[in-house]
């Protein structure tokens, strides 16, 4: 991937290249227009002169509104079938059982009843004991990664995931945060500054973070 070692900072949008595009084809036959309707019968450096005539500004009028309609149809088929390809996208967690027992057992353990978070701790991270559901944490971040990269590249809808995961992506980033730290540590003798475990995921994190809706952190009760 191109976009490997340098990933953007801000989501790729593929339509973005049809509709600069587009944007040339009408620029240039505005300008054309213009120069016709000046008096001029030369376009800029063009050879022969132009001077249409009525026949041919009808033919040159349907070729670039045949090519604009091309370019228009493209981008919204291009939206539509990034849109659909997250609607999947979303369906098939919802669908997998796997997904959902994991997320009930985040759940049960790192949210409070009450709307609050309990938050991994260091010594859970080295110890790794059953009950702080380290496996089912990892499989929740390893799937946001997932979005985050599909996010970034322009792959999923980013409008369409925020508005359905923001709270719970951000709520497990926040309860794992020992855990991803780790694991952004580079690994011994590496020149580099972290690692790219979870690097998409903590950008889109701080992409989506808003300070108002963040859960507060509470005190995990003691079993009885």
């Amino acid at each position: 991937m191109a976009w490997a070692d340098n990933p953007p900072k801000n989501p790729k949008k593929p339509s973005r290249v049809l509709g600069f595009l587009l944007a040339i084809v009408l620029a240039s036959t505005v300008v054309f227009s213009l120069f016709e309707l000046a008096g001029h019968q030369h376009f800029i450096l063009s050879e022969p002169p132009a001077g249409l005539e009525k026949s041919q500004w009808v033919v040159l009028l349907g070729v670039i509104a045949a090519v604009a309609g091309w370019i228009i149809s493209a981008i919204v088929t291009m939206r539509n079938s990034i849109r659909q390809h997250t609607v999947t996208t979303l369906l098939s967690s919802r669908l997998s059982e796997t997904y959902m027992s994991q997320t009930r057992l985040v759940n049960a353990r790192y949210f409070s009843p009450s709307g609050g978070l309990y938050r991994l701790n260091a010594a859970e991270v080295a110890a790794s004991p059953p009950e702080a559901q380290i496996a089912a944490l990892r499989y929740l971040l390893n799937y946001f990664e997932f979005i985050a990269v599909g996010i970034r590249y322009g792959d999923l809808d980013e409008k369409l995931l925020k508005n359905t995961l923001r709270g719970i992506l951000c709520g497990v980033y926040e309860a794992a945060g020992p855990l991803v730290s780790q694991r952004r540590k580079p690994p011994a003798g590496s020149v580099a500054a972290r690692s790219k475990t979870f690097e998409h995921l903590e950008w889109l994190y701080d992409r989506w973070f808003i300070a108002s809706l963040q859960r507060r952190e509470e005190l995990r009760p003691d079993p009885a």
